[in-house]
């Protein structure tokens, strides 16, 4: 069966598309719809991994190989395609500066409230209540785009496992980081939109596999009206200023090439598909 994996990168649109893609599965019965009950766990020994594919291809099993969306935020790991199980990978990306001051704010949110159905295990209490404002002017800003400050690195969910994908402490900005994950994205996503283009997105992955995603377009105008599934409170968001955002900007270079990178994969693909350029 068609197993596809959706290793969701945070705060790229990714609860509209698992709400699409429930109501979907729902709906028209062409997948069986998977969430993983991992929150928090991006990292994968080589047990781990091994664990992970058998998963997967007893689910399948147990499913008659109809076919399966699989969602779940963890790095990518290398599925072994096999003559009963096809893997194919899929992803979201959204402009870098806009995802990390999201997530920023969307960690303090989820480390200040308890009614937002996870709590945050890395967030230390002293820097729940910091703003990236404060961040970026009181100390070295590079550490404001840490896991350790609640900012992971979205190259990370395409570069891997091996040691210089890992976030943990430091961002992986390495060329050798960058370069596995522009090849990982080559060789193993049949998609990744691009949220600011989230209509014309959602028209192409219904293109690639018309079997299972024909509909997602329709959802998302007529049950969601275009727009967001999950927003962080106002009460935790926080306006950044000019000057931090053009440092942020700066620093976050890695992140734009590999975004630009994806954007003009997703541009080239649709443009070729619908003889016409994506609408924003």
């Amino acid at each position: 069966g068609i197993i596809i994996v959706y290793n969701r990168v945070p705060k790229c649109g990714s609860t509209l598309l698992v709400r699409i893609f429930q109501i979907l599965s729902n709906r028209t019965r062409a997948f069986t719809f998977r969430q993983s009950q991992e929150l928090r766990h991006y990292r994968y020994s080589t047990e781990e991994q091994h664990t992970l594919v058998t998963d997967l291809v007893r689910y399948s099993y147990n499913v008659s190989y109809q076919r399966i969306v699989y969602e779940q935020h963890f790095h990518f790991v290398n599925l072994p395609s096999t003559s009963k199980n096809i893997f194919y990978y899929i992803n979201q990306l959204r402009d870098p500066l806009e995802r990390t001051l999201s997530e920023f704010d969307f960690e303090r949110y989820i480390g200040g409230s308890s009614g937002a159905g996870h709590a945050n295990l890395f967030l230390h209490p002293s820097l729940r209540n910091l703003t990236m404002d404060e961040c970026v002017s009181t100390g070295d800003p590079t550490r404001c785009l840490t896991k350790l400050y609640g900012v992971y690195s979205p190259i990370s969910f395409f570069c891997g496992q091996s040691s210089f994908c890992d976030d943990t402490v430091t961002r992986p900005t390495s060329d050798a980081a960058l370069s596995q994950a522009k090849s990982n994205i080559e060789r193993y996503y049949i998609h990744i939109g691009i949220l600011e283009y989230i209509q014309s997105s959602l028209e192409l992955l219904e293109h690639i596999q018309p079997s299972i995603f024909t509909g997602v377009v329709d959802i998302y105008l007529n049950v969601f009206n275009s727009g967001k599934v999950f927003a962080t409170p106002n009460k935790y968001r926080h306006m950044t200023s000019n000057k931090t955002r053009s440092i942020l900007r700066q620093l976050l270079r890695p992140e734009y090439e590999l975004y630009n990178f994806v954007r003009s994969r997703f541009i080239d693909h649709y443009t070729q598909v619908f003889h016409r350029t994506p609408n924003r």
